[in-house]
């Protein structure tokens, strides 16, 4: 996997919030819980912008969650395919 810069890192890990809630077909209220954020700051990423206070157990969460490592939801864009097979 070649080397993404940091502006492309956070993009792809906010690309990537987005495509999971809306691949399980989730409220924007059921995502924050999982992710333990509010849904205005899920909104925000949702957006492309990253919340100035982000607590890391975001990454966590979404690891334990999804099953999808934090290096992953930050090296590239995920897709259905990603989904269906262990990455």
């Amino acid at each position: 996997m070649k080397e993404t810069d940091s502006k492309t890192q956070l993009e792809n890990f906010l690309y990537n919030i987005a495509f999971l809630r809306k691949y399980y077909g989730y409220s924007k209220t059921k995502m924050s819980k999982i992710l333990g954020i509010g849904t205005k700051t899920l909104s925000k990423i949702e957006s492309g912008i990253l919340p100035p206070r982000l607590d890391a157990k975001v990454f966590l969460k979404t690891k334990i969650h999804f099953g999808i490592s934090v290096n992953i939801m930050f090296l590239k864009r995920i897709s259905e395919k990603d989904i269906n097979t262990p990455i």
